[in-house]
């Protein structure tokens, strides 16, 4: 199969200006990232400078973009793209502390130094870190792949070359085309990556999910939810519970109609997801891109998506009608992007706000979960600064307190910020 060049991987149209339909789509797993130890979490918490936007990668070159965050009690880490000699990417990732200097300094995550690697996730499992990334190894033909590479807390590589992830559908290997890699954690520091693949069979991108072990070694093949001819799938979001339950949403493209959100669940220990077909959350003609998240603490699942220019949020572990829900950023314009980040008793979307071309404003808004309403709390902007269109980062580090990255600057010469902000109404 002869792949396209995907939204995600349209570095050079979107420095020029791409359009502010779902441009934003390089999600990366829970954003919630689990606790760290107590005594590192509150020495993190006093020392924290809030509303002092900092650059996370001073010395680095021009077009820092796609960045992605965890906090892992004593920092947080940031995964993010910095530009090579040869005009393509490569990912980067460095841990910054609770001031804003940098703990451990940026250091290269891929190996593999030919193609173009971008959009890269980052997820704290109980051994360490994950990072994921796609790599266009610009061949066109089966050019896409998704590539992966664990690290210590400390930074120190415990994988040591980055792997192409290779799946595998009904027996054969798929040669490539696999992409739009997010990231959820599993028991034991297992994680597992749910992407998108070209398969010959229908001519068409679907989803999948693959579980691995905390070695990095593939658990078992890789699993679809549902193969449908005349129908891409695009836009995966994953996450996952403390005993290994899989959550999965992602939008579905068939070639007339509404676009739709859908979702289901893989119960730990099962082989079929739940429901099936996926259960609707929205159609509309501009489609719906969702982020999962679940709460570390009590386990709770909600899903915050876009639907007809505004923010929603609901409990993403009901597949009917009845999931109570809340909405953001109603009457304000166009808003994408949604990042949802999970906090005890609550948590915070954070999401854009088109302006004009490629400039958007860049907002959060806390809000409250009793377990059965959810409630609006404080809404605010990140930065004064109009930002690009590449998706928001954002963690949570203690109480209100959470962390936020973006990129600004003159198209091309971005620069990565980063933001501690208090969100106590």
């Amino acid at each position: 199969m002869t792949t396209r060049t995907t939204a995600a991987l349209c570095v050079a149209v979107l420095l020029a200006g791409c359009p502010p339909t779902h441009p934003a789509v390089d999600d990366a797993g829970p954003t919630d990232g689990g606790p760290g130890s107590d005594a590192a979490t509150s020495a993190c918490r006093q020392e924290v400078v809030l509303d002092q936007p900092f650059d996370i990668d001073p010395e680095g070159l021009g077009t820092q973009i796609h960045a992605a965050a965890v906090f892992d009690g004593q920092g947080v880490w940031v995964a993010y793209n910095l530009p090579d000699s040869d005009g393509n990417f490569d990912v980067y990732l460095t841990r910054i502390g609770c001031n804003g200097r940098t703990q451990i300094a940026p250091l290269q995550v891929n190996t593999t130094q030919d193609g173009n690697h971008v959009d890269p996730g980052v997820l704290l499992v109980e051994t360490g870190l994950v990072v994921a990334w796609s790599t266009d190894n610009q061949t066109g033909i089966n050019n896409m792949d998704i590539y992966y590479r664990t690290f210590d807390r400390s930074g120190n590589p415990t994988m040591a070359t980055d792997v192409t992830l290779e799946t595998s559908y009904q027996g054969n290997a798929v040669a490539g085309n696999v992409m739009d890699p997010v990231l959820a954690p599993l028991p034991g520091g297992a994680f597992a990556i749910a992407g998108i693949r070209g398969l010959d069979s229908v001519s068409s991108f679907q989803v999948f999910v693959q579980r691995l072990t905390a070695g990095g070694e593939l658990d078992g093949a890789a699993r679809d939810v549902l193969i449908v001819n005349g129908e891409t799938q695009r836009y995966p979001t994953l996450a996952a519970t403390a005993v290994g339950d899989l959550y999965l949403a992602y939008t579905a493209e068939p070639l007339s109609g509404d676009i739709s959100m859908v979702h289901t669940h893989l119960p730990t220990g099962s082989t079929t997801w739940d429901p099936l077909p996926p259960a609707l959350v929205a159609a509309s003609e501009g489609g719906s891109v969702g982020s999962y998240a679940v709460a570390s603490g009590d386990g709770r699942v909600l899903l915050a998506y876009d639907l007809n220019n505004d923010i929603v949020l609901r409990d993403g572990s009901v597949f009917t009608t009845t999931s109570r829900t809340l909405s953001f950023g109603t009457g304000g314009g166009t808003d994408y992007a949604a990042r949802l980040v999970l906090a005890p008793g609550g948590g915070a979307v954070f999401w854009y706000r088109n302006q004009s071309g490629i400039r958007n404003a860049y907002r959060v808004a806390s809000f409250a979960d009793d377990g059965t309403t959810l409630t609006v709390g404080s809404e605010r902007m990140v930065t004064a600064s109009p930002v690009p269109p590449y998706a928001p980062a954002a963690a949570h580090v203690e109480g209100n307190v959470y962390f936020a990255a973006w990129s600004e600057g003159t198209s091309p010469n971005f620069v990565l910020k980063g933001l501690f902000v208090d969100l106590t109404p």
